[in-house]
Protein backbone atom coordinates (compact mmCIF):
# COMPACT_ATOMS: atom_id res chain seq x y z
CA UNK A 1 0.00 0.00 0.00
CA UNK A 2 1.31 3.57 -1.19
CA UNK A 3 1.47 6.53 1.52
CA UNK A 4 1.22 8.72 -1.58
CA UNK A 5 -2.01 10.86 -1.24
CA UNK A 6 -4.46 10.92 -4.48
CA UNK A 7 -3.80 14.02 -6.35
CA UNK A 8 -7.75 14.98 -7.57
CA UNK A 9 -5.96 17.96 -9.53
CA UNK A 10 -4.40 15.72 -12.55
CA UNK A 11 -7.16 13.00 -11.93
CA UNK A 12 -9.04 12.58 -15.07
CA UNK A 13 -12.88 14.13 -14.47
CA UNK A 14 -15.33 10.81 -14.10
CA UNK A 15 -17.29 10.61 -17.07
CA UNK A 16 -21.08 11.18 -16.26
CA UNK A 17 -23.35 11.39 -19.32
CA UNK A 18 -25.85 9.06 -20.02
CA UNK A 19 -24.77 5.55 -20.87
CA UNK A 20 -26.35 3.70 -23.72
CA UNK A 21 -28.09 1.73 -21.71
CA UNK A 22 -29.24 4.18 -18.92
CA UNK A 23 -30.38 6.26 -22.45
CA UNK A 24 -32.64 3.52 -23.64
CA UNK A 25 -34.31 2.48 -20.52
CA UNK A 26 -35.18 6.32 -20.41
CA UNK A 27 -36.81 6.30 -24.33
CA UNK A 28 -38.10 2.86 -23.57
CA UNK A 29 -41.80 4.24 -23.70
CA UNK A 30 -44.14 3.04 -26.17
CA UNK A 31 -43.50 6.06 -28.76
CA UNK A 32 -40.30 5.02 -29.92
CA UNK A 33 -39.40 1.63 -31.57
CA UNK A 34 -36.66 -0.67 -30.48
CA UNK A 35 -35.45 0.45 -34.01
CA UNK A 36 -35.66 4.20 -33.63
CA UNK A 37 -34.13 3.82 -30.49
CA UNK A 38 -31.03 2.25 -31.37
CA UNK A 39 -30.59 4.50 -33.93
CA UNK A 40 -31.18 7.97 -31.48
CA UNK A 41 -28.74 6.42 -29.13
CA UNK A 42 -25.95 5.47 -32.23
CA UNK A 43 -26.56 8.86 -33.38
CA UNK A 44 -25.84 10.31 -29.96
CA UNK A 45 -22.88 8.24 -29.08
CA UNK A 46 -21.19 9.04 -32.50
CA UNK A 47 -21.70 12.75 -31.73
CA UNK A 48 -20.06 11.76 -27.93
CA UNK A 49 -22.82 12.62 -26.34
CA UNK A 50 -22.74 9.33 -24.02
CA UNK A 51 -20.66 7.71 -21.27
CA UNK A 52 -18.33 5.45 -23.09
CA UNK A 53 -17.49 7.33 -26.51
CA UNK A 54 -15.37 9.83 -27.53
CA UNK A 55 -14.83 12.80 -25.37
CA UNK A 56 -14.32 16.58 -27.68
CA UNK A 57 -12.05 18.99 -25.70
CA UNK A 58 -13.44 22.11 -28.42
CA UNK A 59 -17.20 21.60 -28.01
CA UNK A 60 -17.95 19.75 -24.49
CA UNK A 61 -21.16 17.64 -25.38
CA UNK A 62 -21.81 18.15 -21.52
CA UNK A 63 -21.53 20.43 -18.44
CA UNK A 64 -19.58 19.80 -15.28
CA UNK A 65 -22.96 17.87 -14.23
CA UNK A 66 -22.89 15.81 -16.77
CA UNK A 67 -25.86 17.61 -18.84
CA UNK A 68 -26.04 17.16 -22.60
CA UNK A 69 -25.19 20.75 -24.71
CA UNK A 70 -28.49 21.47 -26.62
CA UNK A 71 -26.57 22.47 -29.54
CA UNK A 72 -25.12 18.80 -29.70
CA UNK A 73 -28.24 17.42 -29.17
CA UNK A 74 -29.29 19.06 -31.80
CA UNK A 75 -26.88 18.34 -34.60
CA UNK A 76 -27.04 14.37 -33.06
CA UNK A 77 -30.17 14.22 -33.52
CA UNK A 78 -30.15 16.69 -37.40
CA UNK A 79 -31.21 13.74 -39.59
CA UNK A 80 -34.68 12.17 -37.40
CA UNK A 81 -38.32 13.40 -37.84
CA UNK A 82 -39.39 16.24 -35.79
CA UNK A 83 -41.31 13.57 -33.45
CA UNK A 84 -38.71 11.93 -32.91
CA UNK A 85 -36.84 14.72 -31.77
CA UNK A 86 -39.50 16.41 -29.80
CA UNK A 87 -39.95 12.85 -27.38
CA UNK A 88 -36.25 12.47 -27.24
CA UNK A 89 -35.65 16.33 -25.64
CA UNK A 90 -38.93 15.19 -23.77
CA UNK A 91 -37.49 12.40 -21.93
CA UNK A 92 -33.97 14.50 -21.43
CA UNK A 93 -35.30 16.93 -20.29
CA UNK A 94 -38.05 15.08 -17.45
CA UNK A 95 -34.93 13.64 -15.83
CA UNK A 96 -32.45 17.43 -16.05
CA UNK A 97 -29.88 15.83 -18.34
CA UNK A 98 -30.34 18.68 -20.85
CA UNK A 99 -28.02 21.69 -19.70
CA UNK A 100 -30.04 25.06 -19.89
Amino acid sequence: MSNIPYDHTTAPAPDIRPTRLGLDALLGGPTLTVGVRRAVIDALEGAGLLNGGRIRASAPAADASGRLSMKELDRALAGFDELTIMEVKSVLSGVNALAP
